[in-house]
């Protein structure tokens, strides 16, 4: 009867025709056909760039991030980021991610004769947008902390609304006189970056490769170089020594205090700590850290990177992920034996320049968001 029809909001209706079993399809996003009443109307597919429904961004706290997971995970695969998965998420958040701003579309994963209530749609609301946000100290007087804002993620079909404007100008808000970093910044968002004030402050080398070619055309470390031995650890097993000089090195070549982060990385599952060693003085001279199928962050001097990155890339059955910073003869030489990947640009706000200690920063990324 009509007075069982639910009341369907204006802007969105989903057909309440069932799926076989074994269809895994969402509901289909329905707009009406203007001036035809609702709940009775013929129905027509929204097209790509229009609006699905009212989308709102807020903050979320710390505890309806880790519930926001799957939803987020979601999120990434929509946006083609497939390698985003629970554990890189759980990371980002463990690592000090934990201020987030997610816009929803209140409306779009109703579905069927469901009734509309708001707690229906707080629980199910699809992600269309995120942003995440992290405060490291500094650790050279030279600011207050610096703030990395990243995996600003929005839906294909959201795009092209102001979504990604909003996103940025709520994660910002708060962080006058700090130093604002985006750590890998893509072609797609630098021209909004830019618009935004934002510079480009330097290079990042994406580079992945295959372990089986890493370990076929890699020199002996002796070959690489002959002055520095490097150690492997397991992450959670490693010594009081290996965890001391990651952080030590970490610290001055980055010039700020991320010990959660390191912890979070050296926790992870399967993580690894490489700590390279000079023959001669028998003191440590760089470390790395390999988590989740990426190296870094690489700190340490000049004869150090490459035999560490070297040592972890070959360590692994899985394909592996290093992202280098401002140092093209390191990249040239990852490429030769078997690493490849894009370019993308290093951007601060007003073009401030990082802290820390260049020479020592091989690849400080523990992750993009992170800087």
């Amino acid at each position: 009867s009509a007075s069982r029809v639910p009341q369907l909001p204006k802007r969105l209706h989903q057909t309440s025709t069932r799926c076989p079993a074994s269809c895994r399809l969402r509901p289909t996003l329905l707009k009406p056909v203007r001036g035809v009443p609702s709940c009775r109307m013929p129905m027509q597919i929204a097209g790509a760039g229009e609006a699905l429904g009212p989308v709102r961004a807020r903050r979320i706290t710390s505890v309806a991030l880790h519930k926001a997971v799957p939803r987020l995970v979601a999120l990434a695969h929509a946006c083609g980021w497939y390698h985003y998965g629970c554990e890189e998420w759980s990371f980002l958040i463990a690592a000090g991610c934990d201020e987030a701003w997610v816009a929803e579309d209140a409306l779009a994963s109703v579905a069927g004769d469901r009734e509309y209530s708001s707690e229906s749609i707080e629980q199910e609301a699809e992600i269309r947008g995120s942003i995440l946000r992290v405060r490291f100290p500094c650790v050279d007087g030279s600011s207050s902390s610096a703030v990395g804002i990243g995996m600003m993620l929005v839906t294909p079909l959201t795009r092209g609304q102001g979504l990604g404007k909003e996103l940025m100008n709520k994660a910002m808000g708060g962080c006058e006189g700090e130093l604002i970093v985006l750590g890998a910044a893509t072609k797609l968002g630098q021209a909004m970056y830019e618009k935004m004030g934002y510079e480009t402050t330097g290079s990042v080398a994406m580079l992945t490769s295959n372990c089986f070619e890493v370990s076929a055309r890699r020199t002996p470390d002796s070959e690489t170089n002959a002055s520095v031995e490097v150690k492997l650890f397991g992450g959670d097993c490693a010594p009081p020594y290996a965890r001391a000089a990651l952080a030590a090195f970490d610290r001055t070549a980055t010039g700020l205090d991320r010990h959660r982060a390191l912890d979070a990385a050296l926790s992870t599952p399967g993580s690894q700590l490489a700590v390279a060693v000079n023959h001669a003085s028998g003191e440590p001279c760089g470390a790395a850290v390999m988590f989740a199928g990426s190296i870094g962050p690489v700190v340490g001097d000049a004869a150090s990177a490459e035999p560490l990155i070297i040592k972890l890339a070959a360590s692994t059955d899985a394909p592996v992920a290093v992202k280098v910073n401002n140092h093209p003869q390191l990249v040239a030489r990852l490429e030769e034996i078997g690493f490849q990947g894009p370019r993308l640009v290093e951007m601060t706000f007003g073009g401030k320049s990082l802290p820390g200690l260049r020479e020592l920063n091989y690849h400080a990324l523990l992750h993009p968001t992170l800087g």
